[in-house]
């Protein structure tokens, strides 16, 4: 799971991956609400079942604050 939102971090929303640290605000990564919602809707897709809150305020949100949101809804494996 952690791979992946890297590689969609870095692929799709040109994030450096040495800007992203666990504690990292996605605020701090330059999402706003249009892509919150892009990156919500590209990890939902991705792993069938999750669902993720577009609508909530993500200034305080980190990195590992989506990682573990995203891990509690998988299914055993959490590096699908």
């Amino acid at each position: 799971m952690r791979n992946y939102l890297l590689t969609v971090l870095e692929e799709k929303f040109d994030v450096a991956p040495d800007d992203v640290q666990p504690e990292t605000k996605l605020s701090k990564l330059g999402f706003d609400s249009i892509s919150t919602v892009e990156l919500f809707t590209t990890l939902t897709d991705h792993f069938e079942g999750v669902s993720l809150d577009e609508t909530g305020d993500i200034s305080d949100q980190t990195v590992e604050d989506l990682i573990q949101a995203v891990a509690a809804q998988l299914p055993c494996n959490p590096e699908r």
